[in-house]
């Protein structure tokens, strides 16, 4: 298995700031915009000490944006969308 880099340029997604809502569809693009963002915030939940990680890099509750690096952290903690 590759590193994250080699995963994120196979499937060509690009590490830069999203919204909630594009990444949740990025992640699952097959159901409802309002069902993804339920089905991220359950994962970022769900992933033990991931919510910590994002505070940690700036991430505040609620917030409808994710930085880049906060998108960095998903992205290894959860995987490629």
């Amino acid at each position: 298995m590759g590193n994250i880099s080699d995963l994120i340029e196979e499937s060509k997604f690009k590490i830069r700031m999203y919204s909630r809502s594009e990444l949740a569809q990025a992640y699952d693009p097959s159901i409802a915009p309002e069902s993804a963002v339920r089905k991220l915030n359950r994962m970022l939940r769900e992933h033990s000490g991931l919510l910590e990680e994002l505070l940690l890099a700036g991430y505040k509750h609620g917030s409808h944006f994710f930085t880049s690096r906060q998108v960095s952290i998903i992205v290894n903690r959860i995987g490629t969308p």
